[in-house]
């Protein structure tokens, strides 16, 4: 039977997978798209935590400067120095400094979102209406508002309109219904839908 690991072993991994978990775990709340599995995570905190010691760790060897207690250069070093590499990496996603710079040199890179449906959501608008077809001829039109939701889950792209409305013929083609209602559509139901600035 293998020898279980110390508690020194399992607190020194945990602090070599530290910075990778913070990293990835703050960038995963502003990312569309699936989760990945334990396995996929372990290797992609691995990843992350080996860039991190190399790029940002020696920064905290530096023997000038700043003095600091033990106990404070541990939590800059294993927390506050990864959520602020955390946080620059998602305003450089969100701003998509990447693709840009690479446009600019010619080349191509792999979109961050994964698919077009976490793409076209991410980027709507609170308020925006949309036009929902589903594959039975049944269609819904609504707003997207601040409760609406549209699942970034591929197995299972749902839909919550918190509001619902009607699409007339004539000068107010949109009414909203009243009394106020939303509805719940599930995505394998859906065919089609179509964005309308509000």
């Amino acid at each position: 039977m293998p020898d279980l690991p110390s508690a020194e072993e399992v607190t020194n991994l945990a602090m070599l997978l530290a910075p990778g978990l913070i990293i990835l775990g703050v960038r995963a709340r502003f990312k569309d798209g699936n989760t990945p599995n334990l396995k996929e995570k372990f290797a992609s905190y691995a990843v992350t935590s080996t860039a991190y010691y190399s790029i940002i760790a020696p920064l905290f060897y530096v023997n000038s400067g700043l003095l600091l207690p033990n106990w404070l250069w541990t939590i800059f070093h294993y927390f506050l120095a990864p959520s602020a590499t955390a946080l620059i990496i998602v305003f450089i996603d969100q701003k998509e400094w990447f693709y840009k710079i690479a446009n600019h040199f010619g080349f191509r890179l792999a979109h961050h979102i994964p698919s077009a449906w976490d793409y076209a959501f991410s980027r709507l608008d609170s308020g925006t209406f949309i036009w929902i077809k589903l594959s039975n001829g049944t269609e819904y039109a609504g707003k997207m508002g601040e409760f609406s939701c549209a699942s970034s889950n591929n197995s299972e792209r749902d839909i919550y309109l918190e509001e619902v409305w009607t699409i007339n013929e004539g000068k107010d083609p949109w009414t909203e219904l009243f009394p106020k209602r939303g509805v719940l559509l599930c995505g394998k139901d859906i065919q089609r839908v179509e964005f309308f600035k509000g």
